[in-house]
């Protein structure tokens, strides 16, 4: 399937561009998936909402054109480090942006989207 990946510059790399402390590493025609600590991966439907999305960040983003494989889960998880210990936090697909996929891997395709 076809959408839109947001992505933060990290030095010369793209990441996840929340990732919550599980730092996701996107490679330009590279496929991605999800660490051990976390999934599954999230996209949006439409440039629209994607655009959406980042105007309301105060952090530097960039959007891809990209190619992804719908995920089977409903809930988007990472495991976090706590002074409680490792808590699991969830969030449904819901509580996510308007325009949100999941994905079980991902694709981001060329260069980012000239905004």
């Amino acid at each position: 399937m076809k959408g839109y990946k947001i992505c933060s510059m990290r030095g010369n790399y793209y990441i996840s561009a929340f990732s919550n402390g599980n730092e996701i590493i996107y490679e330009i025609d590279e496929w991605t998936l999800p660490d051990a600590s976390c999934g599954p991966l999230a996209v949006f439907d439409t440039l629209e909402h994607a655009l959406n999305f980042i105007t309301h960040s105060a952090v530097p983003r960039v959007i891809f054109k990209c190619k992804y494989k719908p995920a089977k889960e409903k809930k988007m998880w990472c495991y976090k480090l706590t002074p409680l210990g490792v808590v699991r936090f969830t969030f449904t697909k819901a509580e996510a942006p308007k325009g949100t996929r999941l994905a079980r891997k991902v694709k981001i395709i060329g260069e980012p989207i000239e905004l």
